[in-house]
């Protein structure tokens, strides 16, 4: 024929015993600009985006090139159509079998026709869309969806408002689109400060025909909601079918005998109860109360026990019907957002706490903020969610903040945050902007938080809901000068989408989580002046976002004594074996057009050099080899991003059961902005687009250590103050060393040794260094020398934590001994053929000061203590040269023949490598 058509496969992936197929409808589409019917692209495989499939075609170059964002702005300013003819083998009627038409996602506002047949329309990204089909022909079905401009859309959309409703358009950095607020639709897709803006277009998410028999009862779906309640657990079920005919029949041929049956093999455990219909009639629901003497075994949090979870089976059954089944995993945890009055020193109340509890115990949140991590969802591949999650818990994490400006993530992702132990702080997806309340609006969204609420809730790693990121402090703070005459109207509007609707969904669905209207916020005290407090940053409720790129980073006193600091953070460059995809080596020059146009963020090199400058004393070189000056700027950024955020988190580590004077402190949150980067470009991110680790994810393995041992230099008293920080659920006894370490003799200037005992999930302090009394009658105390402090923290006379503190700047080039660090040669630890892992040989004249591997971005793994000193315990003498080995792991195992191209690759960069010393 002439026009393509596919007879589909045949897939039963019903997770029910029963009469139900489905045909995925995912291969041979077609594709065309909808003003230009005649230039068709076939072939076409879905989940797939309008720019990847003209991507695939050489009709455009790579989007993240270069300035493609700008080039390709015509392509989400157009309609697109998708088109498939399909056969299902034989002809189905309505009469004895319920038809539907299923898509997962589409992204986002289209039409749908059928055989020239009107199914409908969508609107929102966020929600699946199920539409009733009467029948079907057995060949030669036609599917149709016209996809319309989601700029359009927008524009369209905020004209027919009755008022204005900010923010309009994106500040001109962004280089993006304007009334993203006025589409249900991924924010960051109209660009951000850290992300381009395609507002893609594209069936994103499967598409197929669902055949049901009539006579069948098949489960769409299972929600649970398991919860503790005095002593004993309870499973509350709802169960869902897409088989319309169900409430009138099941009454009639079912009544009182309609079941569900739970049950969990593990435990030798089997519960039945009579199920019920829901008000509105489109699920079926049953509680079920666990035995309190059944061995349940708790899901915990990484770092505080095991993540358990169990496998559970769920039966709907009825004498008349056939039954069906459904398995899914659960988990045993009880969370709790506590908000407990907090009193100064002189009595009276200053504020609230806000703190996690998990399973009764309460949990220092470490962690960080996730966004998409690809401006095309369908290029987010199941390994790359992993490789990203696991580079999450590796690093000694316990939360994630899924961040309200991005997408809900997929099944697997939460499937993976529950296997991992990582709790997930869940924003819905509403950002930096007011939204219109028109009841359209209002609908989709209650529809589109139903559809989630449901899906997610049975997550044990999901602790929280957030109604929204930011737009508390954006109303608060007036970010966009609104007439003072016009905030109470949207101060009504924002009372009306984020308590009214949401809320109201998100606690008739799911009582058992908390819920906070927005991050920032106030918490308790927000609801209390009405949803929008005079001051969401406040140090005394809730929880903040910081940011300050003009203080001194390592200036302490700058920092908020919060309650929670749920983002923070500071930018850096991603190295050039990265940003080479991005751009013509031309390009990649330092004060280049497409350097300060690839940063959104405003003024966001003009911040990295100020800071570069402040503690390196770095300028812009003389550009020579502009790939050499790129990757030297690049380390210096990212180094003083990681030092940065390592100061300002053991800031707040300090914090954990401290109160001053006027009732600051018990910060019970680190998350830092960001985790993962969506493209190559400067960000704030610990994780680059191809999943390199940059400095700061090396350190935040680190800091965020169940025990960390740190110290803070102060830079007015010139004293140093050590701490420690510990997870664990138990005290223990431990040896602190500290040692005065000197860089160009290469030698331990001094030492000290003290007792303590540590406390118990807490933060403690373990004492306070004079340095200059410390340095007397050495050679550190000479100005003119580099010296630094190094802490060991040892149990049971194992060192099991580590940390530097230096008590002067790096700018002084006088103060750092040059070394070199040369390649000797490398083992490989294989099997079969197959790598798992790399040892690096390497010879140091003298110690190596932040020695970081740069590798080939192809090579994904990590580095072990990359980032930290390369140097040999200070044992040797000052002329020596000494090897040193680091070790690379691979994620993935590789073939032997490929380790010579990744040992070709490495660069080597360090603070005190020629020129940069003497």
């Amino acid at each position: 024929m002439d026009l393509p058509r596919t007879c589909l496969i045949l897939a039963c992936l019903c997770f029910w015993l029963v009469e139900c197929v489905e045909h995925y409808l995912m291969q041979s589409w077609n594709l065309y600009r909808s003003d230009n019917p005649k230039e068709v692209y076939t072939n076409i495989t879905i989940p797939t985006y309008v720019h990847l499939e003209l991507l695939s075609r050489d009709i455009i170059d790579d989007p993240y090139f270069g300035f493609n964002d700008l080039n390709y702005r015509w392509i989400p300013e157009s309609n697109w159509t998708f088109w498939l003819e399909f056969d299902v083998g034989f002809g189905t009627e309505a009469d004895d079998n319920n038809l539907f038409l299923v898509f997962e996602g589409i992204d986002t506002v289209a039409s749908v026709t059928l055989n020239g047949i009107s199914l409908g329309a969508t609107d929102n990204q966020f929600r699946s869309w199920v539409f009733p089909v009467d029948s079907l022909s057995s060949s030669g079905n036609l599917l149709s969806v016209e996809i319309a401009s989601p700029v359009d859309y927008g524009a369209i959309r905020a004209k027919q408002y009755p008022y204005l409703v900010p923010q309009v358009c994106p500040v001109e950095s962004y280089r993006g689109f304007c009334y993203f607020n006025f589409i249900r639709k991924d924010a960051s897709s109209f660009s951000w400060d850290w992300g381009p803006g395609f507002a893609p277009q594209g069936l994103w998410k499967p598409v197929y025909v669902r055949v049901v028999s009539k006579k069948d009862m098949p489960i769409k779906g299972v929600s649970i909601n398991l919860f503790k309640s005095a002593s004993r657990w309870t499973v509350n079920t709802s169960v869902f079918s897409l088989n319309t005919s169900f409430p009138g029949s099941f009454i009639k041929h079912c009544s009182d005998s309609l079941l569900i049956t739970f049950s969990i093999n593990a435990l030798d455990l089997q519960m039945q109860s009579k199920a019920a219909w829901s008000s509105d009639g489109n699920r079926m629901t049953a509680s079920f109360f666990v035995p309190e003497e059944l061995p349940v075994k708790l899901w915990w949090p990484n770092g505080f026990g095991m993540s358990n979870m169990y496998n559970a089976t769920f039966e709907l059954s009825c004498p008349a019907y056939k039954s069906s089944f459904y398995t899914t995993k659960i988990g045993f945890r009880e969370v709790e957002l506590v908000q407990d009055p907090i009193f100064a020193q002189n009595s009276t109340q200053a504020g609230n706490s806000f703190y996690f509890k998990i399973n009764g115990v309460p949990i220092f949140a470490k962690g960080t903020n996730w966004i998409p991590p690809d401006a095309f969802q369908t290029r987010v591949s199941k390994e790359k969610l992993r490789y990203l999650l696991n580079s999450v818990k590796i690093a000694n994490m316990n939360m994630l903040r899924v961040w309200g400006g991005g997408v809900y993530e997929s099944d697997e992702f939460y499937d993976i945050t529950d296997e991992l132990g990582i709790m997930v702080w869940q924003d819905m997806m509403f950002a930096c902007s007011l939204y219109p309340v028109d009841d359209l609006f209002l609908y989709n969204v209650e529809m589109e938080v139903k559809e989630q609420i449901y899906r997610l809730r049975g997550h044990p790693s999901v602790v929280i809901w957030a109604g929204n990121n930011e737009n508390e402090a954006a109303l608060s703070q007036n970010w966009w000068s609104v007439p003072e005459s016009s905030l109470p109207q949207f101060k009504a509007d924002y009372v009306k989408l984020y308590v009214h609707t949401i809320q109201n969904v998100v606690t008739d669905i799911d009582n058992y989580r908390p819920y906070i209207t927005s991050s920032p916020s106030n918490g308790i005290e927000s609801i209390a002046e009405g949803y929008v407090s005079s001051n969401p940053y406040s140090d005394f409720y809730g929880d903040t976002h910081f940011y300050d790129y003009n203080t001194d980073c390592f200036e302490l006193s700058h920092y908020p004594i919060t309650r929670f600091a749920s983002e923070y953070g500071f930018q850096s460059w991603p190295f050039y074996s990265t940003i080479k995809k991005a751009s013509s080596e031309q390009e990649v020059q330092l004060d280049s057009t497409w350097f300060n146009e690839r940063n959104h963020h405003p003024s966001g090199n003009e911040e990295i050099l100020s800071n570069m400058n402040r503690h390196f004393g770095y300028k812009f070189p003389t550009l020579s080899n502009t790939s050499t000056d790129f990757d030297w700027f690049a380390y210096l950024s990212q180094l003083e991003n990681a030092l940065c955020i390592k100061t300002e988190t053991e800031h707040y580590l300090k914090y954990q059961n401290v109160i001053d004077a006027s009732g600051r402190g018990n910060t019970m949150g680190a998350m830092y902005w960001q985790l993962n980067d969506i493209w190559q470009a400067p960000t704030w991110a610990s994780i680059d687009y191809y999943g390199k680790w940059k400095i700061l994810h090396n350190y935040a393995f680190l800091f965020f250590e169940s025990v960390h041992v740190f110290a803070q230099y102060d830079l007015t008293s010139k004293d140093v103050s050590v701490f420690v920080s510990s997870n664990l659920r138990e005290s223990f006894e431990a040896e602190l060393h500290v040692l005065l370490l000197s860089v160009k003799s290469g030698k331990q200037v001094k030492s000290s040794s003290s007792y303590h005992n540590i406390s118990s999930n807490s933060a403690s302090w373990l004492g306070q260094i004079e340095v200059s009394e410390f340095t007397e009658g050495t050679e550190c105390a000479s100005e003119t020398l580099f010296c630094y402090i190094y802490l060991q923290l040892l149990r049971d006379s194992q060192v099991i934590t580590t940390n530097e503190v230096y008590f002067e700047g790096f700018d002084n080039k006088s103060t750092l001994p040059c070394a070199t660090v040369e390649l000797e040669g490398y083992n490989l630890n294989s099997s079969d053929g197959m790598v798992a892992n790399v040892s690096v040989q390497l010879r140091v004249s003298k110690v190596a000061l932040f020695f970081w591997i740069d590798h080939e971005p192809k090579f994904i793994g990590l580095w072990i203590d990359n980032g930290r000193h390369l140097a040999d315990n200070y044992e040797r003498k000052p002329s020596d040269e000494v090897l040193v080995s680091r070790e690379f792991i691979f994620y993935k195992p590789v073939v032997a023949d490929k380790v010579s191209e990744f040992i070709s690759g490495l660069k080597f960069f360090y603070l005190n490598s020629h020129p940069n010393c003497i």
